[in-house]
């Protein structure tokens, strides 16, 4: 089949939120965060802190140009990187990111991530506990233009 003689303008995504209107996010109910994931978070945290990268601003909200409260546990703005700690991945009866609704939570914020021009790169807790996950962003922040300390 060919392809359309022209692209969209604009995405029929956007359209709505570029005239004003609210956009019901997908939620889970008692979206609280589990202890288990905070503690993934606060050991990567200790890991970019020990391999002297870049500091990060966490909990960052990224897409708030876009009037979303997305926000991801790790972002260095400067080279447009966000990390996503994918925690509860085995957790019995499902976790943050294997439940359903949140799938498509993570699908939705990953696409605003790349509408607005981020990159994300996504951790599991396996990673980030055998020290995978450091190596990666190493890579990573150093192919966005980090150079690190000797």
């Amino acid at each position: 089949m060919a392809p359309p003689a022209r692209a969209p303008s604009s995405l029929p995504l956007l359209d709505p939120l570029e005239r004003g209107a609210q956009h019901e996010p997908v939620k889970r109910a008692g979206g609280r965060r589990s202890k288990v994931r905070t503690d993934l978070e606060n050991m990567f945290a200790e890991q970019i802190s020990q391999y002297r990268m870049p500091v990060p601003v966490r909990q960052f909200p990224f897409a708030r140009a876009l009037q979303r409260q997305f926000k991801s546990d790790f972002a260095w703005p400067d080279y447009r990187l966000l990390v996503e700690i994918e925690g509860g991945i085995w957790k019995p009866g499902g976790g943050a990111h294997s439940h359903p609704i949140d799938i498509e939570r993570d699908c939705e914020r990953r696409q605003y991530a790349i509408i607005l021009r981020w990159h994300m790169l996504p951790i599991t807790g396996k990673q980030v506990r055998n020290s995978h996950g450091i190596a990666l962003l190493m890579v990573v922040l150093e192919r966005l233009g980090w150079t690190p300390p000797p």
